[in-house]
């Protein structure tokens, strides 16, 4: 290969320093790796609703066996777990950094308290490799200040187990790349361990009050989606359809235009208009969109009949099966229950009856 077919890579010369999302302890990295991770965990529904039914509590391990070996669902697995384990790698590094720089380099202990003495016994810090730990051991290194009066030390004991199964899975999907999680597991994995561990992590950290930044918009019916998932794993019976629900709420949120509600009158928006547009072709009725509050929510309707022996038509039913934003791209089917259900006070999307 020739010097012009060849992109010789000086870290000195390309590229560039993206600034701190909030203060000098913060990485953008972290930020934007929390929101891929959320928006391909959301995602899952999307990509998994033409192969399993997901209503009720016991799910299909043959429809999620085979799910599983989709790279559709793969895909959306990987970047889930990958992203979800980037983001607190780098958040608990940056606590680390906070408390001495030195502490979130490779050294030869690992244990917080000796690294403080050598810190205080005037180690040369030219000397020191500039190589960040592994994630195991910066989480090793946090946690051994948990009798320091270190917060965020306290909330590492806390989710010792979460952080240690994270990190299992992202190496087993990394270096081996042969296992993943069920559909329904994962949903357990991420609402009741991950999700509450992000949360607590942020909240403890110097990325509290960063919502702003890796948070999607509050939706119009004003519940807010993690929140809603991490509820519903902790039932008894968990009813993996309102998971997905949410999940389908949380993907839109991402997308709620700046401002979606308006006083007075005003003209139609592009989305509106593509809307209207579709319910003279496939489309059967356009919706306010309890997302993103546009009328583009269409609705797509199908109709069957029975026959008699003349083959002629007699009875007739139709039903609604899918629902899509033009806005903020909401998309739902039938795999889902009407809201009212899961307790959300909005009309019923799945209406029906005779021809």
């Amino acid at each position: 290969m020739t010097q012009n077919h060849f992109f010789s890579l000086n870290t000195r010369q390309h590229g560039t320093r993206v600034s701190r999302v909030k203060q000098e302890n913060t990485t953008n990295a972290a930020i934007a790796s929390l929101r891929i991770a959320l928006k391909n965990y959301f995602s899952t529904y999307d990509v998994s609703k033409r192969y399993i039914s997901i209503k009720g509590s016991t799910p299909n391990g043959e429809e999620e066996t085979r799910l599983a070996s989709y790279l559709s669902y793969q895909e959306k697995y990987l970047q889930t777990i990958f992203h979800f384990h980037h983001f607190l790698e780098l958040l608990i590094k940056d606590e680390l950094r906070s408390i001495n720089p030195l502490l979130a380099v490779k050294l030869e202990t690992d244990n917080a308290k000796s690294i403080m003495d050598l810190i205080q016994r005037g180690v040369d810090s030219e000397s020191i490799n500039n190589q960040t730990v592994e994630f195991m051991v910066a989480v090793k290194r946090l946690k051994s200040l948990a009798g320091n009066d270190c917060e965020i030390s306290i909330i590492v004991t806390k989710y010792l187990r979460v952080l240690t199964d994270l990190n299992t899975l992202r190496n087993r999907a990394w270096h081996r790349g042969t296992y993943i999680l069920l559909y329904s597991e994962l949903d357990r994995f991420i609402g009741l361990n991950v999700l509450p561990c992000v949360l607590d992590f942020i909240e403890n950290s110097q990325y509290k009050n960063t919502e702003r930044y890796w948070k999607y918009k509050l939706p119009k019916i004003g519940l807010d989606p993690i929140n809603m998932i991490t509820k519903a794993v902790r039932k008894e019976k968990i009813d993996y359809s309102e998971v997905a629900f949410y999940k389908a709420i949380g993907l839109a949120s991402y997308n709620i235009p700046t401002e979606y509600l308006t006083l007075g009158k005003r003209s139609q928006s592009p989305s509106e208009r593509k809307a209207n547009a579709l319910i003279k072709g496939e489309g059967y009725e356009v919706l306010e969109c309890f997302v993103c509050g546009k009328e583009s929510l269409v609705s797509y309707r199908e109709d069957d009949w029975d026959y008699d022996e003349n083959n002629l038509p007699t009875n007739g039913w139709w039903r609604i099966y899918e629902l899509e934003c033009e806005e903020c791209g909401l998309k739902v089917d039938r795999n889902l229950r009407n809201p009212h259900e899961y307790g959300i006070n909005i009309p019923d999307l799945w209406v029906g009856g005779e021809l």
